[in-house]
């Protein structure tokens, strides 16, 4: 069974190699590398900013908040779904407008250009943030990665994540802007498959299982069975705050998650 697994991965892997190959060889332009020169599908944009905004945190993180802390665990998908929402439908536009208008290639160009007597400064400043943040960020969606070849191969956490690591950043170095959003694309179509699949067979496990759902909630104690967790007065008001308060986590904070909307070409593509 590990054999399959293996040689599963190893295709994938390799297919995400060759993506970025392929577009290593086209002649790309600062534009192209940084932003897919504004030639990419609005499709193909959407699906990239949703593999690279629901990913480890989301399959592992988000899923395991939810599994350990029961039915409250809707609250901080209600924030997330909002925030996800509200950026497509009232900052997409802005940022490739703007994009446009002052054909930048980086949410930190785009500061800097709005603010050119402290261009540098910011520049700076934002590189500091970015590094900072990112390394935490990064250290952590590999460590998801790990884990996850753990969970269904038993391959070794440090040496899965290193191996993906350095896949990962080949094909994004080789191929830019265009490598990483085909590449996301694909993702994002196999986590849609798994979204679906995987709570239907769960749910044909637990009929056949002869289990309860509701019942096993309310065995979980800790408010497990409730919607708000058992809470009220103060404590209620702290968890909804909290967990909804992923809403302003999408609101053009993220550079990852911006680019995708810089990069939409026309109104078209971006309704699309």
């Amino acid at each position: 069974m590990h054999t399959v697994v293996y040689v599963e991965i190893a295709l994938y892997l390799i297919a995400m190699l060759a993506i970025g190959i392929y577009f290593s060889k086209k002649d790309l332009s600062h534009n192209d590398y940084f932003l897919g020169g504004n030639k990419l599908p609005g499709w193909a944009l959407a699906f990239s900013e949703r593999a690279t905004g629901e990913s480890a945190y989301m399959f592992l993180g988000a899923i395991g908040f939810i599994y350990a802390a029961g039915l409250l665990g809707i609250w901080i998908l209600s924030g997330m779904f909002l925030g996800v929402m509200a950026s497509w439908l009232f900052l997409s536009k802005r940022f490739m407008t703007e994009q446009q208008k002052y054909k930048v290639n980086s949410l930190t160009d785009y500061i800097a250009v709005k603010f050119p007597k402290h261009a540098d400064m910011i520049r700076w400043l934002a590189s500091s943030v970015l590094v900072l943040f990112f390394v935490c960020y990064l250290a952590a969606q590999s460590s998801g990665i790990g884990k996850t070849i753990y969970s269904f191969s038993d391959f070794n956490i440090t040496w899965g994540t290193i191996i993906i690591a350095v896949i990962i950043i080949a094909y994004s170095c080789m191929g830019g802007f265009m490598s990483v959003v085909w590449t996301d694309t694909i993702q994002s179509f196999l986590m849609l498959v798994s979204f679906i699949i995987v709570p239907i067979a769960a749910f044909m496990e637990i009929k056949n299982q002869g289990l309860s759902i509701s019942t096993e909630l309310a065995n979980m104690g800790n408010g497990a069975d409730s919607w708000v967790g058992g809470l009220n007065g103060i404590a209620l008001g702290a968890m909804l705050f909290t967990n909804l308060s992923w809403f302003f986590g999408w609101l053009g904070g993220q550079p990852q998650l911006s680019s995708r909307f810089m990069a939409i070409a026309t109104e078209k593509e971006r309704i699309t």
